[in-house]
């Protein structure tokens, strides 16, 4: 007998694209009913989904590049303030994602304060401010926030109020009647501006709405967490400001009015720095207008008493000297003032507080005021960051770090300046005391005329330079404008639909109609561990597939007799054949039919192709060599009290153990009870005789044996076999049962080893993929539908006879 290589196993792996294709072809209906499930369901999301509007507007923040605009154009051309502009956008992009921004325009935004939908059979739509009502809270009381109110609306004079759940309230009322229940006080008014186009003839197609009391600082959350804002590019300094919600106007109000918030306060810390400037210069004109007051009054009374009219040229000279020098003083000692007041401010300072120090326009002090102002510019920079980001984060640490190093700076120069400035005001007392010898000579009158005329004109000057600050500062607040500008407004026009998609929706439906059933075959095969189709025993082993049985719809054990003209009885024929291009010329042969476990049909594959060669006009020998659990006796209704195992312990001679049936040339001899030591009993003398004396009086013996993978019976059995089949079944048998086949044969255990597929079923999910042509030449063909079988196969009229004369077991799946 010929010996098996093995060796050279096809790639188990491989993809089987015709596999899968047949497979898919054969569940078309699962395809078209998830397809059909898909776009019903894509329908209803495009149908009931409410729709979601993405809204946009565009900012530009200022760079270092700006040009200095209102009172910052005013001090830098003085030279005294150079703020440093906001370049860090990240920052900008916080702030203006902040909670605080966020519940400003909200609370200036008194549409906001509810929510208004119209309510249908099936789904609520937003529609803002565009319903047939509104709503207007006491403003004195409190009102439940976050509960729907349904109102419905009879006509443009009274409606329906109602409530749910813990308040189950329901009343008639009328349009601007105030109404007041536990936690609602408010007034429902009609709009004027619709009651003729749609309540024209007092009724409407839309009747019932709701609306909700919004929780401002739930709201401004809601806001600032869905408020997206990036960058249009890397080098411009524009940022793109973008808000989705269901009423597409309503995201439109939002995102313009949080802009010109944002724009407002930026120009309101700008107008503070104008308002300090002009505060300091009034505090100076309301002293300097009484000292001038007084000094005119001084020079008038002195005229009038003495006569004075007019004074020598000489005298005008020395006057004209002292004045500029005492000007000069004077701007001095104001400087002087400022740089005490500032000392003051800077030491008494707490960073805190967020106070600015005060920046004086006019005095010749300006490296000590870009300093200053660099200092309130961070000053103003925290200020913001205050409200939005927390004390602990990087950006509030490190500035607040600068302030305090600033701080230190201002005060060295305030210490340096005010020792300058001294200097300065000494030289000048000397100047003066020097020009003030020189008019000695002056008769004393005109000298203290002098004097007094001097002074007058000092505060006279001085007070006109203030009132001229004060014009300019007054003029630069009003031209103030801020730096950041809003360039795109928000634009219903540029609204745009991003949900639901219908287009996209149905392309997700028909890729999931088609992906989902895919998938769920396709794991069903990566999962299953049965062998479904021949492709499954290809893949791991070369042993010859020797024979296929189909499944059996009828409850017989021996389909090949009572049904001659069967699709199974063909598949046992087909076998026939097979086995005999194994069959040596002359000789007996032995046949063992085994399996890996119970179940599998190796007795029901023993029994029909013991049946199948006896017809064919040869003597066969079933013999039941499962000792351990008979089953030809119950297939086949025999008595099961004389058998191998009794002709083995001597109890019975081979004569007495051979019992017939009405099948002519077949010869059973069953397993007998079972022995308390099958295997030692299978070893005996007896058993080797027993087979050299069947191989002599019949053309065939075939040999029914125990599983191979529960005993080693079957190894044992096997030297006295020609062909041993090996029958797996279809979806019961696991495909690691090959690797036991390809472990015996190569290991010599077992020789001349073939396959038979048992129990293939014809439809469903895995009925493809046996369409064999045998190696020995005469295969049959086993993968047609039952149209096919039409003319050539009976499988509706079973044998009557048979059925009296047997008792049947169970079908063939678990024989």
């Amino acid at each position: 007998m010929a010996e098996y290589n093995i060796s050279g196993l096809p790639q188990q792996d491989a993809i089987d694209f015709k596999k899968y294709i047949r497979r898919i072809l054969k569940n078309w209906y699962w395809f078209v009913l998830s397809l059909s499930v898909g776009m019903i369901v894509a329908w209803m999301i495009n149908r009931y989904t409410p729709p979601v509007y993405s809204v946009h507007t565009t900012m530009l923040i200022s760079g270092s590049s700006q040009a200095y605009q209102g009172i910052e154009g005013l001090i830098a051309e003085l030279g005294f303030f150079r703020r440093q502009q906001r370049t860090d956008i990240l920052t900008e992009i916080e702030v203006l994602k902040s909670y605080q921004l966020s519940h400003q325009t909200l609370e200036e935004l008194p549409e906001f304060r509810c929510s208004y939908n119209a309510v249908g059979d099936i789904m609520e739509t937003n529609i803002y401010d565009e319903g047939p009502f509104k709503v207007i809270p006491d403003e004195s009381q409190k009102n439940r926030t976050n509960y729907p109110v349904y109102i419905t609306i009879l006509d443009d004079k009274k409606f329906i109020i109602e409530m749910d759940n813990e308040y189950a309230f329901k009343e008639e009322h009328f349009f601007g009647e105030p109404f007041k229940h536990n936690d609602f006080h408010f007034t429902i008014e009609f709009r004027d501006e619709i009651k003729e186009s749609i309540y024209r003839n007092g009724n409407t197609k839309q009747s019932r709405f709701n609306f909700i009391f919004n929780d401002i600082n739930q709201l401004a959350n809601t806001y600032r967490n869905k408020l997206s804002i990036t960058q249009s590019n890397k080098v411009a300094r524009m940022i793109v400001l973008r808000t989705n919600g269901s009423n597409k106007k309503q995201e439109v109000d939002f995102l313009n009015k949080l802009s010109e918030v944002y724009i407002r306060e930026e120009l309101d810390e700008k107008n503070k720095i104008a308002e300090q400037a002009i505060d300091f210069i009034e505090e100076q004109l309301n002293t300097m207008g009484d000292t001038l007051k007084k000094e005119e009054k001084k020079l008038q009374d002195f005229r009038q008493k003495n006569d004075v009219i007019d004074i020598s040229k000489q005298t005008e000279e020395y006057t004209e000297k002292l004045q500029d020098y005492q000007k000069s003083k004077t701007q001095l000692i104001v400087q002087e003032n400022y740089l005490n007041y500032l000392i003051e401010s800077v030491e008494k300072l707490n960073i805190d507080s967020l106070e600015i120090l005060p920046v004086i326009p006019g005095l010749d002090l300006e490296f000590l005021n870009n300093k200053v102002s660099e200092f309130n510019e961070v000053i103003l920079r925290l200020k913001i960051l205050r409200n939005y980001v927390n004390p602990k984060s990087p950006d509030r640490v490190e500035i607040r770090k600068e302030l305090l190093e600033n701080k230190e700076i201002i005060r060295e120069l305030i210490k340096k300046s005010k020792t300058f400035n001294q200097n300065q005001i000494k030289e000048h007392d000397d100047k003066i005391a020097s020009l003030q010898e020189s008019i000695i000579g002056i008769p004393e009158i005109e000298r203290e005329y002098i004097n007094i005329q001097r002074s007058y004109k000092l505060n006279d000057n001085l007070y006109t330079f203030l009132l001229e600050k004060r014009a300019e500062a007054g003029i630069a607040k009003a031209s103030n404008v801020a730096a950041n500008k809003q360039m795109d407004l928000a634009r219903l026009q540029n609204a745009y639909k991003i949900s639901p998609k219908p287009n996209s929706n149905r392309s997700k439906a028909l890729f999931i109609g088609i992906f989902l059933p895919l998938a769920v075959l396709v794991i069903l095969e990566v999962l299953n561990t049965k062998i479904v189709d021949k492709s499954d025993v290809d893949k791991r082993t070369n042993l010859p597939i020797i024979g296929t049985i189909n499944h059996s719809h009828r409850d017989s054990t021996i389909p090949a007799f009572e049904n001659p003209k069967s699709l199974i009885a063909e598949n046992f024929r087909a076998l026939r054949t097979n086995l005999q291009y194994l069959k040596h010329v002359n000789k007996s042969h032995s046949v063992m039919v085994t399996s890996t476990i119970s179940g599998e049909g190796k007795t029901f594959c023993s029994i029909n192709l013991a049946i199948i060669l006896a017809v064919s006009n040869k003597k066969v020998l079933l013999v039941g060599l499962d000792l351990r659990r008979p089953k030809i006796h119950k297939s086949l209704g025999l008595s099961n009290e004389k058998g191998i195992s009794t002709y083995l312990i001597g109890k019975h001679t081979r004569e007495e153990i051979i019992q017939n049936i009405e099948v002519k040339n077949l010869d059973i001899a069953v397993s007998g009870p079972v022995p308390p030591n099958p295997a030692e009993l299978i070893e005996t003398e007896e058993m080797k005789n027993f087979f050299e004396e069947a191989s002599k009086r019949y053309d065939y013996v075939i040999i029914d044996t125990p599983p191979l993978a529960i005993v080693a019976d079957s190894l044992f059995i096997s030297r006295y076999a020609d062909t041993n089949l090996f029958v797996v079944r279809q979806k019961y048998s696991s495909k690691d049962v090959l690797e036991l086949a390809n472990d015996v044969v190569e290991k010599g255990k077992v020789k001349q080893l073939n396959i038979i597929i048992n129990d293939i079923e014809m439809s469903g999910r895995y009925g493809y993929g046996y369409n064999y042509g045998y190696s020995y030449g005469y295969g049959y063909s086993s993968g047609y539908g039952n149209d096919y079988y039409e003319g050539y196969y009976d499988e509706e009229k079973p044998s009557k006879k048979i059925k009296k004369s047997f008792s049947f077991g169970k079908k063939n799946r678990e024989s």
